[in-house]
C-alpha cells in the first residue's frame, strides 16, 4: 500500500519542526535550509550544489570497503556529469548538458530500482548468523548491500533535483517523475522498518524491539519512528501491553511480607536495532526529499543565484556540516 499523502506529516510535527527518530545533523537539516518560506515577500530556493557535494564524499567513504564496479561507475558517470553541467558557463551548451544528464540519472536510478526487489529479499530472508568459525553475518553484510544501493539512488535524485531546480524550477509543477523515485524509495524503506521491528497488520508483534525501545533509552526516538512509519500505534499503546502482562508474587523482606509486580519485555537484538537506526536515517533522508519537493509543487518560488545568496547560504551549510 502506498503511504504518499501523509508525508508531509510526518516530516513536520505540530511545533513545526522536522520529527527525527535518529538525532543527528544530515540530509534533512541541509535540506531544509535550501528555501525561504515567507509569506510578506517573494520565497527563494538557493543553489545547493555543496548538498550534492556533500553526500557524494559522503557515500564514497563507504565504498572503500566494498567492492561494487558497475554501480560505481554508474554513480560517478552521473555525479561527473551533474559538475561539469554545474560549471558551465554558455547557456546553450548547459542546456544540452542538462538533457544528457536526464538521460543518465534515469538510467541509473531506473537500474538500481530494478535491482532492490532482489537486495531487499536477500537482506530479509538471510540468516542473522552462521555457525562455525570464523563466524559470518550474512544478513548484516545483504543490509549493507542494500543500503549503499539505496545511498546511490538518493545521490542521482539529488543531482536531478538540482539540475530541475536550476534550469526548469516552474517545471516541480506537474512533476510525477522525480517524486515518484523518492516515494519507490520510501515504501520500500518503510517495508524493511516493518520487518526489522516485526510490525504486522497494523499491530507490533510480541517479540518486538519497539517494546525496548519504548522502556529504555536505545538511542533514538520511538514516537518519532512510529510516527515516520506511519503507525498509529502509540507509546502508550505499546506500554499498556507491557503493563497489562505482569506476574504477581508475594515476597518476605525478614519479618515484613510485601507484594512484587514484575513486568517483562523482550530485549532487542543489538544487530536487529543497529539495521533499525540506519533504516531510520535513510528514511528521514527520503522523506526531507520527497517534503522539499512537494513544498515547490504547491508554492511560487524563485531561483536566487546571486553571489550574495549563495555566500550566505554557503555560511549556513558550513555551520551544519561542522556540527
Amino acid at each position: 500500500m502506498n503511504k504518499v499523502p501523509t508525508v508531509r506529516t510526518m516530516l513536520v510535527g505540530a511545533d513545526k519542526k522536522y520529527i527525527k527518530a535518529i538525532n543527528e545533523v544530515g540530509l534533512v537539516d541541509y535540506l531544509k535550509s535550501i528555501t525561504t518560506n515567507d509569506d510578506n515577500r517573494q520565497n527563494t530556493v538557493f543553489d545547493f550544489h555543496v548538498i550534492v557535494e556533500n553526500f557524494h564524499a559522503v557515500i564514497d567513504k563507504k565504498f572503500a570497503y566494498v567492492q561494487f564496479k558497475e554501480l560505481q561507475v554508474n554513480r560517478h558517470t552521473v555525479f561527473n556529469s551533474w559538475t561539469r553541467f554545474r560549471t558551465m558557463t554558455n547557456q546553450g551548451q548547459k542546456g544540452i548538458m542538462a538533457i544528457s544528464l536526464a538521460v543518465d540519472t534515469e538510467r541509473v536510478m531506473n537500474s538500481i530500482l530494478f535491482a532492490l526487489p532482489g537486495l531487499e529479499a536477500a537482506y530479509l530472508s538471510a540468516k542473522e548468523y552462521t555457525d562455525g568459525f570464523p563466524q559470518s553475518y550474512p544478513k548484516t553484510e545483504a543490509f549493507e548491500s542494500y543500503t549503499l544501493y539505496l545511498d546511490c539512488y538518493v545521490e542521482a535524485l539529488l543531482c536531478s533535483f538540482h539540475t530541475t531546480v536550476t534550469t526548469d524550477l516552474k517545471s516541480f509543477k506537474d512533476d510525477v517523475i522525480l517524486t515518484g523515485h523518492a516515494h519507490n524509495i520510501r515504501n520500500s524503506i518503510i517495508s524493511c522498518l516493518d520487518a526489522e521491528t516485526d510490525y504486522r497488520n497494523k499491530q507490533f508483534q510480541q517479540r518486538s524491539l519497539i517494546y525496548q525501545c519504548c522502556m529504555e533509552n536505545m538511542g533514538l526516538d520511538t514516537a518519532a519512528l512510529l510516527s515516520l512509519m506511519v503507525s498509529n500505534v502509540t507509546i502508550q499503546d505499546l506500554k499498556n501491553i507491557i503493563y497489562d502482562n505482569f506476574t504477581l508474587t508475594t515476597e518476605t523482606d525478614r519479618y515484613f511480607p510485601y507484594r512484587k509486580m514484575v513486568h517483562e519485555w523482550p530485549a532487542a537484538d543489538p544487530r536487529a536495532l543497529d539495521r533499525t537506526k540506519k533504516l531510520a536515517s535513510l528514511l528521514q533522508n527520503i522523506n526531507s526529499l520527497i517534503y522539499k519537493m512537494e513544498e515547490l509543487k504547491a508554492g511560487d518560488f524563485d531561483f536566487d543565484n546571486t553571489i550574495h545568496a549563495n555566500e550566505k547560504f554557503a555560511n549556513q551549510i558550513a555551520l551544519l556540516l561542522s556540527k
